[in-house]
């Protein structure tokens, strides 16, 4: 039983050394694996060289061969158990006997490293899938503007032909508050530029409205009413410059405070932005009537509710004035537009008119709409309202 004894020795010895072997070959790396693995192999070589060819007697007892085999099989189980757990990690890796010698890097470094590149490819695959989605947002957005201009062209067409019928027949056009104008020639005569201005004007605002909104698409960067004011007046300088095409209109947002509509965004070359006053809510004005009405109201037909006839404020040969209907609180519109002309010419004026008959308030909507998809328009202008906030 005693002579057991330095073999069981020796094999407790074995495992420690084999698990010595198996980080030095796992975990070295460069030129420290390269010399652990050439001095071991040379070594191993020196002792079966010199005991083959018998130059030195080597005595081999069974002690030597129990630690030797101890050795090679603790090892050989430390680096299996070892290298199966990364290839469970990381099954992209080609781990194997070469591999683990001909690397220049440790086992726990490769490890790492295809972590990192994991973790970086995530990161990627999510800011790709981002954009794409931000692709595809775009895409339908870009598909319902030219479905929008589509419907625009059709009805354009059906518009054209009923109005020629109407002139004819010698017909009037039926305006909001029940006033009826005779329909002229010249006002057929002038329907294509009209509706050339509004498609021009749908083109323009729907291009520059995801422009803004790509620049300005984080509200934590950002105060909300600058986002908001920002795409109200990316509208009003699109309807100046593209569908009134005037250099004396003026363009205007108002939007309510709790006492008075007041002016958020002004478009307009004159300067005429600093003239802008503050319409009370308790007077005889044309956005109140708008609101009754649920129609754009213009002045010219409307006299009676043109808040100017008191003497306050600037004076307009005409104007078009609208409310929208998703944008009320009770009985009260908290946003409204106003599009005003001065020393202009006959045929804006039937412009205006025209924008009315058409109900053009729904298309101006269907724009702040996205505004309120945005930034949450309505959630804003009800914060201006005390008794609302």
């Amino acid at each position: 039983m005693e002579a057991l004894y330095p073999i069981f020795f020796s094999c407790l010895m074995g495992i420690p050394t084999g698990g010595g072997i198996s980080y030095a070959i796992c975990s070295l790396k460069g030129k420290a694996k390269e010399v652990f693995l050439l001095g071991s192999g040379g070594s191993l070589l020196t002792v079966v060289t010199t005991q083959s060819l018998k130059i030195v007697e080597l005595e081999v007892t069974l002690p030597v061969l129990a630690f030797t085999f101890t050795s090679i099989v603790s090892a050989s189980v430390f680096i299996y158990n070892y290298v199966s757990n990364l290839k469970l990690k990381c099954p992209n890796l080609p781990f194997n006997i070469s591999y683990l010698i001909s690397s220049d890097s440790s086992l726990s470094n490769i490890y790492e490293q295809y972590i990192k590149s994991e973790s970086e490819g995530i990161a990627r695959k999510k800011e790709l899938d981002d954009q794409s989605a931000e692709i595809s947002a775009r895409e339908e957005a870009l598909v319902k503007l030219t479905k929008q201009v589509d419907e625009q062209k059709i009805f354009q067409l059906k518009m054209e032909e009923t109005l020629k019928t109407r002139v004819k027949d010698g017909f009037t056009l039926s305006l909001p508050k029940s006033k009826d104008i005779p329909l002229s020639e010249e006002m057929v005569r002038a329907l294509p530029r009209y509706f050339e201005h509004i498609l021009q004007f749908l083109d323009e605002v729907g291009a520059q409205l995801e422009l803004c909104s790509a620049g300005f698409e984080s509200t934590t960067k950002y105060p909300e009413e600058v986002l908001i004011r920002a795409s109200l007046e990316v509208i009003a300088r699109a309807i100046r410059t593209h569908l009134i095409q005037d250099t004396s209109a003026r363009v205007t947002f108002r939007v309510f405070d709790g006492c008075n509509f007041k002016a958020i965004t002004v478009d307009s070359r004159r300067g005429a932005a600093k003239s802008v006053s503050d319409i009370p809510y308790n007077s005889n004005n044309m956005i109140l009537a708008s609101a009754q009405a649920k129609r754009g109201l213009v002045k010219s037909i409307n006299p009676e509710f043109d808040y100017n006839l008191n003497g306050v404020g600037a004076k307009w040969d005409d104007y078009y004035t609208c409310t929208f209907e998703q944008y009320f609180h009770g009985a009260i519109p908290l946003i409204a537009l106003n599009i005003s002309i001065q020393d202009s010419s006959v045929e804006l004026s039937n412009f205006l008119k025209f924008m009315s008959y058409i109900k053009f308030e729904i298309l101006i909507e269907d724009l702040i709409d996205m505004i309120e998809d945005n930034y949450s328009l309505k959630k804003y202008l009800l914060s201006l309202i005390p008794e609302a906030a």
